[in-house]
């Protein structure tokens, strides 16, 4: 997740805290009688009443609302779209050379596809999957590797260090960062005969 749709979770569910916390320490002072309440008999006469005295002042009122509501529900579909880019964490493309005359490229699904071939060669190795998250001057990896229940998980480790590396050379980079997560299987490598 990017460092900007972190801050903006933490802040909104830190208000979210804070409004509840209020509410429920309000809740608690009203219940046991340390806050004078009214009734809400009481408060429903005063509203009606103040309604038909300001009926101008209720429909300002009433459009402020409402353009309250739509700039709320707004910031919620914003930030529900950066949730769901996050969890996709779909990138197109890693750009290897940028320069004023134009771009140099490589697809990021072309990029996993290979990553997870070369994983698949690897002894004690069934099946692989990666994805590219992130790109830039140190492209991001999400990898799996099914390998098998007797499989030496240190050679595995160090081959895809191997083909980490060798990802980092064909794109032009110093390092990839790739998470590796290895799921053991019962399921035998496919062989061709």
């Amino acid at each position: 997740m990017s460092r900007r749709v972190d801050v903006l979770n933490r802040l909104i569910f830190g208000l979210l805290g804070l409004i509840l916390a209020a509410a429920g320490t309000l809740g608690l002072l009203a219940r046991d009688g340390a806050m004078a309440l009214r009734t809400p008999a009481a408060v429903y006469t005063d509203v009606a009443e103040w309604t038909l005295q300001n009926r101008r002042t209720v429909g300002v009122a009433a459009s402020a609302a409402i353009l309250l509501g739509v700039v709320l529900t707004l910031m919620g579909l914003r930030w529900a779209a950066a949730q769901l880019r996050r969890r996709g964490g779909h990138l197109q493309a890693i750009a290897l050379q940028r320069l004023p005359e134009g771009r140099t490229s490589v697809a990021a699904a072309a990029a996993a596809s290979a990553v997870a071939r070369d994983l698949e060669r690897l002894p004690g190795v069934t099946a692989a999957a990666a994805r590219v998250v992130e790109g830039g001057r140190q492209p991001r990896l999400l990898t799996r590797a099914d390998v098998l229940a007797d499989a030496d998980l240190a050679a595995v480790r160090a081959g895809a260090e191997d083909v980490y590396a060798r990802l980092a050379h064909c794109l032009g980079v110093h390092d990839v960062r790739a998470d590796l997560r290895l799921r053991p299987t019962e399921q035998e490598p496919a062989r061709v005969h």
